[in-house]
């Protein structure tokens, strides 16, 4: 029981380690989570822009009797959005991007920094 025990924490060991953080890739400034100070009677949820379909969440401060609970059903590949509106947001079904773009890279050019001799 120990040995199994032993067996599965350095395999977790294992398996945690692998995932680590390229300290060249840029942070996103795009806030996760709300970030605002709203005033009294109002707080702050993630909102899609009403005029945007697909764009990231931002922060918004909305008032406290808003329903922002998203709880629709939506259909498979689809994810339930909160959108802004002029009073509550509103919860939409939207379909979820499937095609993941790679991050950028940066290209040098090594033929520049070659030497040619004679």
């Amino acid at each position: 029981m120990i040995a199994v025990v032993f067996l599965l924490g350095v395999g977790l060991l294992h398996v945690v380690g692998a995932y680590t953080v390229d300290d060249q890739m840029p942070i996103d400034p795009v806030p996760l989570a709300c970030t605002l100070f709203c005033i009294r009677n109002y707080k702050c949820v993630m909102v899609e822009p009403p005029d945007c379909i697909g764009c990231r969440p931002v922060p918004r401060c909305v008032q406290q009797e808003c329903n922002t609970i998203c709880d629709l059903p939506c259909a498979f590949l689809s994810k339930c959005v909160l959108v802004a509106t002029d009073c509550c947001p509103k919860a939409t079904c939207r379909e979820m991007s499937i095609v993941i773009s790679p991050p950028a890279q940066n290209i040098t050019n090594e033929s520049s920094n070659a030497t040619t001799t004679t």
